[in-house]
């Protein structure tokens, strides 16, 4: 008995040690399949099927999360106006670890500038009595009053 518990408690304990948010690199074939949807997504793009190219990269993406699917990711969501997820992707990139990406970086960093200028920016003054418990809510999503 005190084997077993032994032995549960070093897997454990193992476990622990693994660092948290680790994912498992990508296998070759998932690679494959990664690089096909990206393929795709560019022949997509090119075709000015800007939901399908979505789609595509965004599976290459999941697949195989590297800097340059998420660069094209970012410029198809860009194309179909879906820039604050766009913008999101470029900081993603410009945080990213991966090695050998300064031109992914730079094109990302350019596009984030374009991004920047075009995603409107609304300001909402709530005066009055119950200013300070007022509700916004932009896109269905709740914002929090005072903060920018």
């Amino acid at each position: 008995m005190l084997r077993r518990t032994s032995a549960a408690l070093a897997v454990a304990i193992g476990l622990l040690i693994v660092p948290l948010g680790v994912e498992a690199a990508p296998t070759p074939k998932e690679r494959a399949q990664a690089s096909t949807a990206w393929t795709a997504g560019k022949r997509l793009v090119s075709q000015k099927k800007l939901s399908e190219a979505v789609e595509s990269f965004r599976r290459a993406n999941e697949l195989d999360p590297k800097a340059q699917y998420q660069l094209d990711l970012a410029r198809a969501l860009a194309a179909s106006k879906s820039l604050v997820e766009a913008q999101q992707l470029c900081d993603a990139i410009s945080a990213s670890k991966e090695p050998n990406i300064q031109r992914v970086k730079t094109a990302a960093a350019t596009l984030k500038t374009d991004l920047d200028a075009r995603v409107p920016t609304i300001q909402v003054e709530v005066t009055g009595n119950g200013a300070a418990s007022a509700l916004v809510t932009v896109d269905g999503e709740t914002v929090q009053v005072g903060k920018d």
